[in-house]
């Protein structure tokens, strides 16, 4: 169940993070994604998630959003996002409400217990990712949890691309939060894409 609690994103921390993702996070190059679509960037957070600041911000900021929806035990989903942010939302739970954590792995070992989920899925459970696109990855991932016999009461990420990840939950009746949206990037990657390019017109969503 997702409850309106009146837990206010520590806006100082918000921009700070916003601050190292513009100065870190984004590449400015032709790429495929992993929905198979082309893009004149890419949100590298990785390189955000695996610095001092980085994981002190993203542990902060999005515990306080999974706290948003009730009675949450456990946080996770799939490698290897969930894998690099998940520790890190555990890590600041203490100070509120101790939450465990999971991953979904993309295919089970072949090897040793041969699990597909590894880790400590408990419900009801709260799916956090770093960069969310189309979402279908997320839905295969909440579909495998829910073979589980779990809830999962919402799905968290730092940045949503916005190319119908919140309509695709939505039809599913899942709750989504994202911290930042593609929109709130979307002039600074313009920006530099004009610098490098300055006679074409970009055209991008």
């Amino acid at each position: 169940m997702y409850t309106a609690l009146n837990r206010p994103i520590n806006s100082k921390y918000k921009d700070a993070l916003f601050e190292l993702i513009k100065d870190k996070g984004i590449v400015i190059k032709d790429v495929v994604l992993s929905s198979g679509e082309t893009s004149k960037y890419y949100y590298d957070l990785k390189r955000v998630v695996l610095t001092p600041t980085g994981s002190d911000l993203i542990g902060k900021l999005l515990l306080q959003e999974v706290l948003q929806f009730e009675d949450v035990k456990s946080i996770g989903g799939l490698e290897v996002g969930a894998t690099l942010i998940a520790p890190l939302i555990t890590l600041k739970s203490s100070e509120s409400q101790l939450l465990d954590a999971f991953f979904v792995r993309k295919s089970a070992k072949k090897h040793g217990l041969e699990k597909e989920i590894e880790g400590n899925l408990i419900d009801p459970a709260v799916i956090v990712d770093d960069v969310i696109t189309t979402g279908k990855s997320v839905l295969q991932t909440l579909d495998k949890i829910k073979q589980e016999n779990t809830k999962v009461n919402g799905i968290v990420c730092i940045i949503d691309r916005e190319e119908g990840a919140k309509e695709l939950f939505d039809k599913r009746g899942v709750p989504f939060i994202s911290l930042f949206k593609h929109s709130d990037f979307k002039d600074y990657i313009n920006s530099r894409l004009n610098l490098q390019n300055p006679d074409v017109e970009v055209s991008y969503q």
